[in-house]
């Protein structure tokens, strides 16, 4: 073989053994990238555990969202509403009813009598403290730093359904007030990390007093054909929300966490996937 033939031959060599061991290295690089990759992402599961939660736990932190309220103070009634968006006396209105709902047995009860205003007085009353209805807020809502003065006037501060609340002498008084509300409540879903809980529910307003419910965000109503006479009517209204759940709004709830757990963010109707 000639000179110039074997030079040739070498090149060759060379270039396809460059080659080769280029292939090489970008298949070991690439397979080190996706194995970072894949490390990360695992990283990153590892750091947003899912959380198991029980239905009474998640019907609990429900009770968080205002909704025993006319419309303006009802988050179902909105597309999307976040808790900065509601008037402070719902916030502060749910926030007593959830405290008044987990009163022991006359804890809630002071037997006194209380000066309101010209002459109107109460002997004996419920009552709730001031800084344990600010721990309630904090708890629910992430809210710290509300400001309330105490009042010498029959002007409730707080309103939670057939429930007003008067603040006077550092205690919210409770007081019942005309009109109530009710729902049924279905939860179809959730997803909890440590930073934050998602609850899927379906609801109907539900009043309780005729075989009928209506949606809260499209206002449709559906009128059921039975008898108020019949004993177990309200369970049959119930029975068909159940059954029914696609007639009825769905919505998504965002809670996020602080120190004591979490709190409701927003509310937002479930639109699902695009």
């Amino acid at each position: 073989m000639k000179q110039t033939e074997k030079s040739i031959l070498i090149v060759v060599i060379i270039i396809l053994v460059a080659v080769i061991a280029s292939g090489a290295t970008y298949i070991v690089m690439s397979s080190k990238k996706e194995n970072n990759n894949q490390t990360n992402s695992n990283q990153t599961d590892e750091k947003q555990p899912t959380i198991s939660l029980t239905e009474d736990q998640l019907k609990d932190y429900l009770s968080y969202i205002p909704y025993n309220v006319e419309t303006e103070g009802n988050v179902y009634s909105y597309q999307k509403v976040n808790v900065n968006q509601i008037k402070q006396e719902y916030l502060l209105g749910r926030a007593l009813g959830y405290l008044y709902a987990k009163c022991e047995p006359n804890t809630c009860f002071y037997d006194e009598t209380l000066n309101i205003d010209d002459g109107l007085t109460l002997e004996g009353y419920e009552a709730l403290k001031k800084d344990e209805a600010l721990k309630m807020l904090q708890k629910m809502y992430n809210i710290s730093n509300i400001t309330m003065n105490s009042t010498h006037t029959y002007d409730y501060i707080a309103y939670d359904g057939g429930t007003c609340y008067y603040f006077i002498n550092d205690k919210f008084i409770v007081n019942n007030c005309v009109g109530d509300f009710d729902k049924l409540s279905h939860i179809t879903n959730y997803e909890a990390t440590n930073n934050d809980l998602i609850i899927y529910e379906v609801v109907a307003d539900f009043s309780g007093l005729q075989p009928s419910l209506q949606d809260y965000y499209t206002k449709k109503e559906i009128k059921l054909d039975y008898d108020v006479n019949d004993p177990n009517w309200e369970n049959k209204v119930i029975n068909y929300f159940e059954n029914n759940l696609t007639n009825f709004t769905e919505y998504k709830h965002t809670f996020k966490k602080n120190a004591t757990g979490y709190y409701w963010y927003s509310t937002e109707i479930n639109k699902g996937e695009d």
